[in-house]
């Protein structure tokens, strides 16, 4: 089964970064599983500032994980993945330049690095796919994730 949710909002001077995202939701599901269901949520840890932003030149290690609604802790994925983006734009349509973001596992931990490219003054728009051993996947775009100063 698939759900799919949009959410965005118009640019401000004071609402910059997390305009809009686009959700989609794969589970199992059955007779037999009637219920709340196996959402996965995505946790991205980037290692910005208070305002979301990011120096430029500096390469972003951004870690992957997800959790469960109604559960304790962090999922264990078996794959993740992560696009990226640069540029202004403030929906998700209009991003069109995706370019894939290399992703390492260690120890259970995922992780994507970001390369130091995007110019100043721009902002990075995110897009993940991560999936567990239960058949349940979310792909999620996040557009104007963080700004580059």
């Amino acid at each position: 089964m698939t759900f799919r949710q949009n959410w965005q909002r118009p640019a401000s001077a004071m609402d910059r970064v997390g305009l809009a995202y686009d959700s989609e939701w794969t589970f199992p599901s059955s007779a037999a599983t009637q219920g709340a269901q196996r959402l996965l949520v995505p946790v991205l840890d980037v290692p910005s500032d208070l305002r979301n932003t990011r120096p430029a030149g500096e390469a972003t290690a951004i870690g992957l994980r997800a959790v469960v609604d109604g559960t304790n802790g962090t999922v264990t994925l078996d794959d993740a993945h992560l696009e990226y983006a640069y540029g202004t734009s403030t929906t998700t349509d209009a991003i069109t330049d995706w370019h894939t973001a290399p992703v390492t596992r260690a120890h259970g931990t995922w992780r994507a690095t970001l390369p130091g490219t995007a110019p100043s003054g721009t902002f990075v728009h995110l897009r993940v796919t991560l999936s567990d051993g239960y058949g349940a996947q979310v792909s999620q775009t996040m557009v104007r994730a963080y700004e580059v100063l």
